[in-house]
């Protein structure tokens, strides 16, 4: 037997078998000594501590254990890189494999971790390429707002390349890629990246953090669940990634946290992501989407829409996302675009499928993008195709966490199918009161929905800036609603060169259950512990109605488009040119008119 004794001040043990890491003993408790059987195939490392990243009220971070209000991370980690160099006192390098390495690159490691809060590269304001990698990783990571367990941590300036690589993670939160600090970059091409959910994991707090700084799950704001982000990107820090795959179980494949405004957090091309399971293909099944890298075959297999939940990509805190040639999958959302002036940009040749929701949209100002020029904040879509279940995109409207959502949305030349059959499906566009149960932390939220009288008597106090939605060059089946009550606020839409099919109104939303039932289900208080709940979030049917006082217009131009109207419509405002045509009887506070021209006051389209 062997003895090793470490400084709990200053030094981490980590614990190696075949080249295999282990949680021998725990290091965020600062154990000192460890005793264990010599072999050759065992190695004990004994690594300087670093204090790479600080968190913040993770009291509770073991079941039944209080810690203080701050805890300092010490990384333990196979590779240690700053610009100094390759610090060998503060790696592990064990657990790197049969690899060649220096203060610039590695290539060939195989990092495999059995244990918890490791990573395999932690690279500290520095260059670094790492080619040919092979890591798995089971078990739980720290924090994945300050990469405490990532595969791959990018921080504070660093500017990375990985190539060839295959990633495979299961934990909570236990990011694959993680890139954040100041001005970091991180590029992937030709890599594999897998992370999967933890079903059976003890939850680290007692009460299952749901909130900041260190999410063990998903919020439940989002009507969604799960406990792992794939890839994640914080702060200024910028990560691209070409002729990949990306993939998760649950949650988040491409996602972006508390970013600095103006930033490109994401730039991909060639990329197929999702929500789902990924395998080495096999010829005799029949996969949801395939994809060759490094010469393997992979397939694809979207999860079922209530088994299992997520979002392929997200923007928030004012950064952009930026995508070409991608492929995207998802059971809920497509994307997710959030606050100040965040943007999604959908460039050519996109696919993106979605279960429920194409895109959410909450939280976010319209306002313009410091760093992408010309484009504010919203949703930008530059042809493709989409297969949406029920909504293209919906907007939270109205207050959300203190902000108003007043939003920019342009979709130019998509192909746009809404394959849902339910009363809640078939939605192009839907700005509505906002359902966000609230602040990140929030488990619970109680429906409450307002009935046609209500919203005819309803006069809000505060008035919002307009959303406003432009579609052009497009032939598209699908409504498009308002259905705000918290506040007065418009929904500007224009059509320019578009085909439609469908109502497009001021309307009173109600939410239902997954058959589109109402019964019972106002009033019905939510739980992010009670299965399905997620789903009632966004889910509710839209009813016109007539107003003659609208706190939710709706003003609609058409230019050169044609309207065919599916059922009657109420507008504020009306705007078409003599190249338009609306398939529908159309009147102006009673009176029927049939010329081009401007519009306004207590306006009803009905079909013909």
């Amino acid at each position: 037997e062997t003895t090793k004794t470490a400084d709990s001040d200053s030094q981490n043990v980590i614990f190696t078998v075949d080249g295999i890491q282990y949680d021998l003993i725990n290091n965020y408790k600062n154990s000192t000594e460890i005793k264990y059987k010599s072999a050759d195939a065992v190695i004990v490392s004994v690594t300087t501590k670093g204090d790479a990243e600080e968190g913040v009220g993770c009291q509770k971070f073991f079941q039944g254990d209080t810690q203080p209000d701050t805890i300092t991370y010490f990384t333990n980690t196979a590779a240690w890189i700053t610009s100094e160099g390759f610090l060998e006192d503060y790696s592990a390098t064990s657990a790197l494999g049969d690899v060649t390495y220096s203060s610039s690159a590695a290539d060939g490691a195989t990092v495999d971790s059995e244990g918890s809060f490791f990573s395999g590269f932690y690279i500290d304001g520095a260059t670094y390429k790492i080619s040919d990698l092979s890591m798995t990783l089971n078990g739980y990571g720290g924090d994945d707002f300050q990469g405490w367990g990532a595969g791959i941590v990018a921080t504070n300036g660093s500017n990375v390349t990985v190539d060839k690589a295959y990633i495979d993670t299961k934990g909570v939160i236990r990011t694959a890629i993680w890139a954040g600090g100041e001005s970091s970059t991180l590029a992937v091409t030709n890599s594999v990246i897998v992370g999967h959910n933890d079903d059976d994991a003890t939850p680290y707090s007692d009460d299952d953090n749901y909130a900041v700084p260190m999410m063990e799950h998903v919020p439940f704001a989002l009507g969604l669940v799960g406990n792992i982000r794939a890839t994640n990107v914080l702060g200024s820090a910028s990560a691209s990634y070409t002729d990949s795959i990306i993939v998760c179980n649950s949650w988040g494949t491409l996602s972006t946290d508390s970013g600095t405004a103006g930033t490109k957090a994401l730039d991909c091309s060639g990329v197929l992501s999702g929500i789902g399971d990924l395998e080495v293909a096999d010829s005799s099944t029949d996969y949801t989407a395939t994809k060759t890298v490094n010469g393997v075959k992979y397939g694809f297999t979207i999860a079922t829409l209530g088994e299992r939940s997520g979002y392929v990509t997200y923007a928030d805190s004012g950064v952009y996302d930026i995508f070409e040639d991608v492929d995207f999958y998802a059971p809920d959302y497509i994307g997710i675009i959030a606050s100040s002036s965040s943007l999604i940009h959908m460039k050519k040749d996109c696919y993106g499928y979605s279960e429920r929701i194409g895109f959410l949209i909450h939280q976010n100002q319209g306002t313009e993008n410091s760093g992408y020029s010309g484009y504010s904040g919203g949703l930008y879509v530059n042809d493709g195709k989409y297969d949406v279940a029920d909504t293209f995109v919906v907007i939270k409207g109205g207050l959300i966490n203190g902000s108003y959502t007043t939003t920019n949305v342009i979709v130019d030349g998509a192909e746009i199918n809404l394959f849902g059959t339910h009363n809640y499906s078939g939605n192009l566009l839907r700005l509505m009161d906002s359902d966000d149960a609230g602040s990140p932390g929030t488990t619970t939220y109680t429906i409450s929905d307002y009935t046609e009288a209500q919203y005819i008597a309803n006069s809000p106090e505060k008035d919002v800036d307009d959303v406003v939605a432009t579609f052009s060059n497009m032939t598209v089946d699908g409504d498009i609603y308002n259905t705000v009550y918290s506040v007065s606020q418009g929904l500007d839409v224009t059509l320019d060169t578009v085909t439609i099919d469908g109502i497009i109104s001021s309307a009173y939303q109600t939410h239902v259950d997954a058959d589109g039932s109402s019964d019972g289900v106002n009033g019905k208080e939510l739980s992010a512990y009670t299965s399905g709940d997620h789903l009632y979030i966004g889910r509710v049917t839209s009813t016109p109605f007539e107003d003659d006082d609208y706190a939710n217009p709706v003003y609609l131009t058409l230019v050169n488009s044609t309207w065919n109207v599916s059922g009657t419509s109420y507008l504020s405002k009306l705007t078409f040119d003599s190249s338009s045509t609306i398939n529908g009887i159309i009147t102006v506070d009673g009176e029927t008119v049939t010329d081009a021209d401007d519009y306004e006051g207590l306006i009803i389209v009905k079909a013909k």
